[in-house]
């Protein structure tokens, strides 16, 4: 194709092995749509997210070195520096994007579409690799954790996936904290698997602007936990009976309230991440504006199915909401005001998420 990828190609050539035999982790979703899933970069891409998605934040040499152990046919114990560099190489071109050519040599300052651009893949930071040298740091976006939902992974990597997006994602953290006290079984049939159907029916397009879609996966999220419900009111045998009470688990671990104050996104922050570095971990990498708003509508949707089953009662709120640290700290200097509440009236300060949110 380019002249870049050529040199490359001659590598792989004078190679006693050939990276083309590393795993190629296959994705259930639609190929038509999705950016990463067209073309001759498929299988490299693929190979990218997956690993991204299994380790976590990560270089793009140790990306290709995993990558490499993936293969059954690969003849020595360590993957080979020489092995290692030209999957590297093809890594870094897909992650940050090539630039076009004009005619004959020239350079364009124009790029080729990238994991970056289309944000699926994104730099977090830097690290100091085994020459000394600064490397960058990439991890996936919460658009590639969406994507990441396609792969066929087995419990146990999938255990992994949902682990390094809870670092990530509130969403991912309050299913995180669920999965912990049910199975990676029941989250998946209540909350991920249900995203990922109305992605594989095209009805998100993850190429897009991913939190105008919000709203529709909360709903999805909604229908699946109501199905749920009725199945598990019909049968009265223990079996059941304990997946009855892995329901109620969403009940404890959900916060709404139909009328949320200033304080309820920082009272969600400090209950789905207590541990102090994956707070500050978070808070350095978290977009919290569009963290709140998705979660909110879960939350919301789950409360409404939880409790209007049947046609049942709806409280205003889940349950009592407790006061963050952050606000804690803030009475401190201002004991006039006796909860978040007051304080949002006496300063007219009004929150919605009813509304789509949209990114600015």
């Amino acid at each position: 194709m380019l002249s870049d990828t050529n040199s490359v190609n001659k590598q792989l050539k004078n190679t006693e092995w050939d990276i083309s035999k590393a795993k190629n982790w296959e994705n259930s979703f639609p190929s038509k749509t999705i950016f990463i899933n067209k073309g001759k970069k498929t299988k490299h891409s693929l190979q990218i997210i997956a690993s991204l998605a299994l380790l976590g934040p990560n270089t793009t040499r140790e990306l290709a070195k995993f990558t490499i152990k993936q293969s059954k046919n690969y003849p020595y114990s360590k993957p080979r520096n020489q092995d290692s560099r030209v999957l590297e190489q093809t890594f870094s071109r897909l992650i940050k994007g090539q630039q076009k050519r004009k005619t004959g040599k020239k350079k364009s300052s124009e790029k080729y579409p990238s994991l970056e651009s289309n944000m699926y893949v994104r730099k977090i930071g830097e690290k100091i690799n085994e020459k000394g040298k600064k490397v960058n740091l990439y991890s996936l976006t919460f658009t590639g954790f969406l994507f990441s939902l396609g792969f066929n992974f087995k419990n146990d990597d999938f255990k992994k996936l949902l682990h390094n997006a809870s670092r990530h994602h509130l969403f991912f953290a309050y299913v995180q904290k669920i999965a912990d006290c049910t199975s990676i079984h029941f989250i998946k049939k209540i909350f991920l698997n249900p995203i990922s159907e109305i992605i594989e029916e095209d009805k998100i397009r993850l190429d897009e602007e991913i939190s105008f879609y919000f709203s529709y996966m909360a709903e999805s999220i909604g229908r699946s936990l109501g199905k749920s419900l009725y199945v598990f009111d019909s049968i009265d045998d223990d079996e059941d009976m304990e997946k009855l009470q892995f329901v109620k688990h969403i009940q404890k671990l959900t916060f709404y309230d139909d009328r949320p104050t200033s304080d309820w996104p920082h009272a969600m922050v400090d209950i789905f991440y207590p541990n102090n570095d994956d707070l500050d971990f978070f808070l350095e990498h978290a977009h919290l504006a569009m963290e709140e708003n998705l979660l909110y509508k879960i939350m919301q949707k789950v409360h409404l199915v939880y409790f209007g089953y049947g046609g049942n009662y709806i409280p205003r709120r889940t349950q009592k909401i407790p006061s963050s640290k952050r606000w804690k700290r803030f009475q401190k200097y201002y004991p006039e005001y006796k909860n978040p509440r007051e304080r949002d009236k006496k300063e007219k300060i009004m929150i919605r998420y009813d509304a789509d949110y949209i990114p600015g």
